[in-house]
């Protein structure tokens, strides 16, 4: 599951700066008319937390990019396509000048970043990636969060693109694209999974850029860059820039609260943040200081102030906001539903209430909580139903509380789940029996085989038939079933019953057995006019629909793929997908065959291409 969000802020530096504003006496020092946290000379930074990416900022090198396509200057990066990425640095150049476009400056961490194109004329699927070998491998189930910064230049032409995270399994998956510079994404080959995606959009600025996710899998390499659709505005060279890219768990970027206990309109709230040592503490409401509060809890009561209560803690590493608790004004309401039967009288407000609406109930709490109730009352009707029901002679009918062997009308009281009375009428009839019935003891198949059913005997005074599945579902209603291809372990049920309705029933279990045969060569010939020529594969009727049919050469590109109906089966003749003849050597198939019980068998393995 991914939570991509796009978030543009502004910074907190780590000490406060200057000398007129005291920031914790919720005193106006310095007479600019802002107060403690609310004047720019006391804003603290945040700390981020170590990224599994090595030198997110660029700022690690080798050497100075003189030119494009320099990546191979910034430490522990990997040029992820063979499109290729563009390292800056205060150093050396700053801005693709061979593009004639001007990358906003200052960079927002450091002196370095890098820069992306998402298409180029005539060549959409032109796209720019770079990738990182993890210090650790994203773990699946936990949850992470990707914080990076992208930048926009002035063009009209790069104010937008799709920008997507792709997990790579193995370390050396990287570079992709078995040297195809026009590969496009990595998702157009095996061993990539796509973690996330987000429009961004921006103009001669950087922005901050955040996701959340939590991969299914094990991920040792990441890869960015722009999305896999074709950016509209490719013929004009959209062009991007990334900055600090930080990955970590999502744990270590919030400083949430230990523990919020309680509700101000029932109860104190306490507001409790971890007790860490070598630290201190200053409570502040709406980022003025409650002076004196400067402990590693806050109690707040129904008589403070409403606002936005937060604590600035000070350790040795630099200072940093805890999450934010905001204390609202006004009543509680509480929406609540009522259910009723008809004719039933219930009281809201000291009112007699038997018919359905939205009411409105206050209850006092406080002097300044009122707990204000609207409550639907739903009126449920009391219910009556018939049924017929037909028994044979000598039987009992058995229904609730209701013992019967003979016919006539019965009525039964009972109460439906809203607790409304239900009554039924029963009206009971008794019929004759069929005499006699033989059916076929269990039967053996294989899966893909046809069979019909029919009963050995059965008494003349029998006038209707059914055959049913262990469904319910009927699937004939004359003596014999046309052909049936069961697909697996199930019985099948015979009915004779009477003018009268009453019959016998039996059944015949079918046993499937699953042993069918599947037939893969592991040579053939093209140049050949035999069978052989062709890299077909043989089954029987067990098998539905081939869901998967590829071949890769031995780089692993894909020459060949085909899935659908068995019946317009195409197989490989030696050829590559725009129909020149391919070398001789071994190649690799995946096959997946979905049968008719809809399982999926799947294949692979190699096949030699013989000339």
């Amino acid at each position: 599951m991914i939570k991509p969000i796009c978030i543009l802020f502004f910074s907190l530096t780590s000490i406060f700066l200057g000398a007129q504003e005291v920031c914790n006496d919720a005193i106006d020092n310095d007479g600019d008319g802002l107060i403690d946290l609310n004047d720019d000379d006391c804003i603290c930074m945040d700390l981020q937390p170590q990224s599994l990416i090595p030198n997110p900022s660029f700022e690690d090198r080798s050497c100075c990019p003189d030119d494009g396509a320099q990546l191979y200057c910034a430490d522990s990066w990997i040029q992820a396509s063979l499109a290729t990425t563009d390292y800056m640095h205060t150093c050396g150049i700053t801005s693709p000048w061979w593009l004639g476009y001007t990358t906003p400056l200052p960079f927002p961490d450091g002196q370095g970043a890098i820069g992306f194109r998402d298409g180029k004329p005539s060549r959409p699927d032109f796209k720019e990636y770079t990738g990182s070998r993890l210090l650790r491998p994203l773990e699946a189930g936990v949850e992470y969060r990707l914080d990076l910064f992208v930048g926009f230049h002035s063009d009209p032409s790069s104010e937008s693109f799709t920008f997507s995270v792709f997990g790579g399994e193995e370390n050396n998956s990287i570079p992709f694209g078995g040297g195809d510079e026009n590969f496009g994404c990595p998702t157009n080959g095996p061993g990539f999974t796509e973690l996330g995606t987000i429009e961004i959009s921006g103009r001669n600025e950087w922005k901050n850029v955040i996701f959340e996710f939590t991969p299914f899998e094990d991920y040792p390499v990441l890869v960015i860059g722009p999305g896999c659709e074709t950016n509209p505005n490719y013929l004009d060279e959209p062009y991007f820039y990334f900055d600090r890219i930080t990955i970590a768990e999502l744990t270590e970027f919030e400083i949430p609260f230990t523990d919020v206990v309680g509700e101000i309109c029932e109860d104190n709230v306490e507001l409790i943040f971890e007790d860490l040592p070598m630290s201190t503490y200053q409570w502040y409401l709406n980022g003025v200081a409650l002076v004196g509060e400067t402990s590693s809890s806050l109690t707040l009561t129904s008589n403070d102030d409403y606002g936005i209560y937060n604590v600035l803690i000070t350790t040795q590493s630099g200072c940093f906001l805890s999450e934010s608790y905001e204390l609202e004004d006004g009543d509680i309401y509480v929406e609540t539903t009522v259910e009723i039967c008809e004719g039933e009288i219930i009281v809201i407000n000291g009112q007699d209430v038997m018919n359905a609406g939205l009411y409105e109930e206050t209850s006092f709490i406080s002097n300044i909580c009122d707990s204000i109730a609207q409550i639907e009352v739903i009126v449920n009707p009391n219910v009556q139903v018939e049924r017929f029901d037909t028994i044979c002679e000598g039987d009992v009918f058995l229904f609730k509380d209701l013992n019967a062997s003979t016919a006539g009308d019965y009525e039964v009281i009972e109460f439906t789940e809203k607790g409304c009375e239900l009554k039924t009428l029963v009206h009971l009839f008794v019929s004759e029996n069929v005499d006699f019935l033989v059916l076929d003891s269990d039967l053996e198949i294989t899966l893909g085989d046809v069979i019909k059913l029919t009963p050995i005997d059965v008494a003349a005074n029998a006038m209707f038939y059914s055959w049913t599945d262990d469904n319910g579902a009927i699937i004939s209603t004359q003596r014999s079933t046309d052909e049936i291809q069961p697909y697996r372990d199930q019985y099948f049920f015979f009915n004779a019953s009477t003018l009268g309705g009453c019959g016998l029933k039996d059944s015949v279990f079918v046993r499937v057995s699953e042993d069918f045969d599947i037939y893969i060569p592991n040579v053939f010939s093209p140049e050949t006019n035999d069978l052989n020529n062709k890299f077909s594969i043989g089954f029987n009727k067990a098998v539905k629909t081939i869901a998967l049919y590829q071949i890769y050469d031995r780089w692993g590109n894909l020459v060949y793929r085909y899935n659908g109906d068995i019946n317009t089966f195409i197989p490989w003749d030696g050829r590559s997908a725009s129909g020149s003849v391919l070398e001789m050597g071994v190649y690799t198939y995946l096959i997946e065959l979905e049968l008719i019980n809809s399982k999926v068998v799947r294949y692979a393995g190699d096949i030699f291409l013989m000339k």
